[in-house]
């Protein structure tokens, strides 16, 4: 069974996110999801997310779509993928800077540079990237906290 990764801070789930684990199903059996730590959403967001990263992984926990959830490394989003070894890394339409972040530079990554990567470092994956959002006009994750009013 291939293993399938996304890698996220899942903070005020909702829509958007089901619709993303759905598609990131389709290329293996087995979903993971690597919740990003909250030291990490402070650093890369200069803010806290609202849930608690334990209180994250358990609402990602209990949805039946999502097999394993992880929790990602506090130093580095590139350990925290070698660590679930999986065969596929799903990464969202929104996500570009992301991986160029696992590769530790400023830049877009794209699918072949963040599989070279990896493949140097002893794991051979396939990356995909979502070309499109499920209604991201709506079901994205800063329009519903601004619609909350939340930062």
């Amino acid at each position: 069974m291939r293993k399938v990764l996304v890698c996220g801070v899942f903070d005020l789930l909702h829509l958007g996110h089901l619709w993303f684990f759905k598609q990131a199903k389709r290329y293996g059996g087995h979903l993971t999801v690597l919740v990003a730590r909250d030291s990490t959403v402070r650093k890369a967001k200069k803010r806290l997310p609202f849930f608690k990263e334990r209180e994250r992984m358990q609402l990602l926990s209990s949805l039946r779509i999502v097999d394993d959830v992880v929790l990602g490394d506090g130093k580095s989003m590139y350990r925290g993928v070698l660590n679930v070894k999986p065969d596929v890394l799903v990464l969202g339409y929104d996500q570009l800077l992301i991986a160029g972040r696992l590769l530790g530079v400023s830049h877009a990554a794209s699918a072949r540079e963040i599989e070279k990567r990896f493949a140097e470092k002893g794991l051979r994956l396939r990356v995909v990237r979502l070309r499109k959002g499920w209604m991201p006009e709506r079901f994205k994750s800063t329009k519903v906290k601004a619609y909350l009013k939340v930062k």
